[in-house]
């Protein structure tokens, strides 16, 4: 990555967020239990025990998620489930779990200093553009963290007819993340939070589209269809595919290399 990537990276990690919601992930961490056990998992255990083949932006940003919330601890590049996990799918009462469930939702920084905020308070209607202007989320991907942030409390139970219970548990952080590299999203989030749009794939005359596992889409003259059968750009696919994987992969570690070893 070039110095200017890797200064929009340190920028947006301050606005990091799961792309997931915490039900959705506590979903993915029952998958991991049922398919692997307790573990440990290597990151592409993982992402074939949540359906995926091979590693792509979508499974990293699940396991990114998982770690976002305190679920899954990492040794190396061993991932386990944490002891917050365990009480979550393992309670010994309900409402053990309760408690272990909104001790979750405020892993993430963001969301941890959003409850904070607004504890006791109604949120407001315009949070998108309070999270664009005052937390440096992307003005196009604010709905989207918003959504997910309101669906995540509210599973958690701390947010109740609009407004953000004001006796929400103390909670200790599983040490995913630290002030200033929080991110694990990819999105881990940092594709979400960068200044460009998100690339969808499109139909371009003249052009075949080629999918690449990490997401990357390329495009390439029909003219050169043959030459892309015969497997000569095969070397130089290859590369850009592991650039994309290792930069997302870079993401989701800049978020969970504080993660207890």
């Amino acid at each position: 990555m070039t110095d200017e990537t890797t200064t929009k990276l340190k920028r947006n990690r301050s606005s990091a967020n799961p792309k997931f919601n915490l039900q959705q992930t506590v979903g993915f961490l029952e998958a991991l239990y049922k398919a692997l056990g307790k573990g440990p998992y290597s990151r592409q255990a993982i992402s074939e025990a949540l359906g995926h083949g091979k590693l792509n932006g979508t499974s990293i940003r699940k396991a990114a998620s998982l770690a976002h919330y305190g679920l899954l601890t990492r040794k190396g590049t061993a991932y386990s489930p944490s002891n917050l996990s365990d009480r979550i799918l393992m309670p010994t009462s309900p409402e053990d779990k309760a408690k272990a469930i909104m001790e979750a939702v405020q892993q993430p920084t963001l969301y941890a200093k959003l409850i904070d905020k607004y504890k006791g308070q109604s949120l407001p209607d315009l949070l998108k553009n309070i999270l664009a202007r005052e937390y440096g989320i992307n003005a196009k991907s604010s709905v989207e963290v918003a959504d997910t942030f309101i669906e995540s409390v509210e599973f958690a139970g701390i947010l109740k007819s609009g407004v953000i219970t004001a006796t929400v548990p103390e909670t200790t952080k599983i040490g995913n993340y630290d002030e200033e590299g929080e991110a694990e999203e990819v999105d881990d989030q940092e594709d979400d939070e960068s200044d460009n749009p998100p690339i969808t794939k499109k139909s371009i005359k003249g052009k075949t589209p080629l999918e690449l596992p990490c997401g990357i889409t390329v495009y390439y003259p029909d003219t050169l269809a043959y030459n892309f059968a015969l497997g000569e750009f095969s070397n130089a696919i290859k590369l850009l595919n592991d650039l994309g994987v290792k930069a997302l992969e870079t993401e989701t570690t800049d978020g969970d290399q504080n993660i207890s070893d």
